[in-house]
């Protein structure tokens, strides 16, 4: 018996009149009028009307990580840095912050809300690369510690070198939660810094805690978990506004977060326990999991030693995006070199980088780049290499570029 032919769905005429396609325009430009004129400025507008570009970047200098963050940490959204003690959070912070000043020279600025304890300005100096001024109280202690240790106090040139600073550098400390963020907004608003952060959003005092009197009568109540789900809603609609002159707000906001050891960890079958399996965000409000652009925890890996007398030199960072949005990928990793004397590794990484993308030829030892066929410089071996390297920060330049651009990467730093 022959099977029955399925029948045929009819074709239905969906097609709208020209009078009504013009009635359903007509009706569409009456409502957004009518809700721009009652909110009494633009708030529904066609989309090529508005500017969202994340193009602009704020790099950490660090060229592996960088290319990981498509040129660095994004401008006019919330990153989260998180990590166990003596991860590298604060370094990698600074890093920006340092990276940044250079790249704005005298109209860089920057704000950070300090939650536990002031700045050690002479880390974010000496170590970081942060031009931030010292007071002359501050020199002044010096000079005494020194003239203690029989040592002649700092000649003028260093007290100079200490004092200089380029750009803005403003800290907010000694003050509530509540009044620490509501000064972090005000800020944001005016599109002012090139970087607002605070450090941490692990280590807050509420006003709730600052106005108990005595220890035995404190009660849990999540007050940091609430102030945090009411403030990061606020700052992204403050990112989101536009000034009255039209002008995107490109802010840069790093929250630095700290970790608490997971309950009931056990080992993953197969690899050995990293500091990401034992560890959980101290900070986590509802708003704080969804109203960040990008996760990034760092952590410590092996141990690095002088291989001669096997004393430790310094520690593998490695880092991983435990979230990511606008082009980040949740679950990208790598490692970076930080040596305790020196900071990152910042010249190897950057040697690696160019070898693995083919900015540099190499022909077993030698190593030669070349710009438009013209050959810019050749070296034997990665020691000659970083001694090149070091005092021509032009054409360390010039190479992390040429990695990006390798890397298909675009991006703007200014």
């Amino acid at each position: 018996m022959a099977a029955k032919k399925k029948a045929q769905p009819q074709k239905v005429e969906t097609r709208i009149s020209p009078d009504l396609q013009v009635e359903k325009r007509q009706r569409l430009e009456a409502v957004v009028n009518r809700i721009n004129t009652e909110m009494k400025r633009t708030v529904v507008r066609l989309a090529s009307d508005t500017s969202s570009s994340y193009l602009l970047r704020r790099p950490t200098g660090i060229t592996s990580l960088d290319i990981a963050l498509a040129g660095g940490i994004p401008a006019s959204a919330p990153v989260v840095i998180v990590g166990p003690d003596s991860a590298g959070k604060d370094y990698l912070l600074w890093r920006v912050c340092a990276e940044t000043q250079r790249i704005y020279g005298e109209d860089f600025a920057m704000a950070v809300y300090l939650t536990e304890f002031r700045a050690d300005k002479r880390y974010m100096r000496d170590f970081c690369g942060l031009k931030i001024a010292m007071s002359d109280q501050e020199l002044d202690e010096i000079d005494s510690a020194r003239l203690n240790m029989g040592l002649p106090p700092l000649t003028r040139e260093e007290r100079e070198h200490y004092q200089e600073q380029v750009g803005k550098i403003f800290l907010i400390y000694g003050v509530t939660a509540e009044e620490g963020f509501d000064a972090i907004i005000d800020l944001v608003a005016t599109n002012s810094c090139q970087i607002v952060a605070v450090n941490s959003i692990g280590f807050l005092q509420t006003e709730a805690k600052e106005d108990q009197e005595s220890f035995k009568d404190f009660a849990q109540q999540r007050n940091e978990a609430i102030l945090l789900s009411k403030f990061l809603p606020k700052l992204a609609m403050t990112l989101n506004r536009d000034l009255p002159n039209g002008e995107r707000n490109e802010t840069s906001i790093i929250l630095i977060n700290q970790v608490r050891s997971k309950d009931n960890v056990r080992p993953i079958p197969g690899r050995p326990m990293m500091d990401r399996d034992k560890y959980r965000p101290a900070a986590e409000a509802h708003a704080l999991k969804h109203g960040k652009a990008l996760e990034l925890m760092i952590h410590n890996g092996k141990k690095l030693y002088d291989e001669d007398n096997q004393v430790v030199l310094g520690r593998e960072k490695q880092w991983e995006f435990l979230k990511g949005k606008l082009g980040f990928h949740e679950g990208k990793k790598g490692v970076f070199r930080y040596f305790f004397e020196t900071g990152a590794d910042v010249i190897g990484d950057l040697i690696e980088v160019c070898k693995s993308l083919g900015v540099f030829s190499v022909s077993g030892s030698w190593v030669e780049y070349e710009r438009d066929g013209e050959t810019q410089f050749r070296c034997q071996g990665d020691a000659k290499i970083r001694t090149y390297l070091r005092d021509r920060p032009e054409m360390v330049d010039e190479l992390r570029h040429a990695c990006f651009q390798r890397a298909g990467i675009i991006y703007k730093h200014r």
